[in-house]
């Protein structure tokens, strides 16, 4: 893994940050170890959400509300996504304790993280109040962004991690959802003889998510290419 290169982040200099290393590094986790149990967190954080559908009873239609456990759940998913973060975040710092860099560090590093948002991000989509579509094309234009910016290191240009929606972006939106979800799954509820109507919180914040990407990855290939254009430039 290429520490040089890594997504900025001001958590990593926070005192608690550098104990967790510390204490990691001393249980013998490798960084390795880190990022695959980051991908768990992003999968079970996936199912969590979905499975608030299969344990929830019809909201009310005033309220909106939810019973226990889909409230818990809900808590659930976004303890889990902010544990995937926390190892997202933890893993190159471990490598930098430890010196030790894997050959395959890199892999790790971004393939459980793809993993991670598409299990999220689709889960999300499936869970009471979320939309499917919406889960599904968030996921797609997330895999998307980060691919944008892998192919941008590749051609010869810097690694681009702006938003308004990169990763830590998608799941601090996913997770507010959660929260907010936990109480009000449910926002518009109406029925008539031909149809139900029926307006989440999830489906909304993943469409809000689904607009951030877009101008995400508008970003990222502007920059992109004027950073190559200049190179090409300076070598005439």
């Amino acid at each position: 893994m290429d520490l040089s290169d890594r997504r900025p982040l001001s958590s990593r200099r926070w005192k608690i940050s550098h104990s967790l290393t510390t204490w990691l590094s001393r249980c013998g986790m490798t960084p390795n170890m880190i990022s695959f149990a980051g991908m768990l967190f992003g999968i079970a954080a996936g199912i969590t959400l979905a499975m608030t559908a299969y344990l929830s009873t019809e909201p009310d239609a005033e309220s909106g509300g939810s019973n226990l456990w889909v409230m818990i759940l809900f808590l659930f998913s976004a303890l889990l996504i902010q544990l995937r973060l926390l190892c997202n975040l933890l893993d190159g710092m471990v490598a930098e304790a430890q010196q030790s860099f894997s050959p395959i560090g890199a892999l790790y590093n971004e393939i459980p993280d793809r993993v991670s948002d598409v299990a999220t991000l689709v889960g999300a989509g499936y869970a009471l109040g979320g939309c499917v579509v919406g889960g599904y094309i968030s996921a797609c234009l997330a895999v998307f962004i980060a691919y944008i910016r892998v192919q941008g290191k590749v051609a010869g240009a810097s690694q681009y991690f702006c938003g308004p929606m990169a990763k830590p972006q998608r799941m601090f939106a996913v997770t507010v959802a959660s929260g907010i979800a936990s109480f009000f799954p449910i926002v518009l509820w109406s029925e008539s003889e031909r149809q139900v109507t029926m307006v989440g919180t999830l489906g909304i914040v993943l469409w809000l998510i689904i607009l951030g990407e877009v101008i995400t990855i508008f970003r990222r290939l502007t920059l992109i290419s004027s950073e190559l254009r200049k190179e090409a430039k300076n070598e005439f």
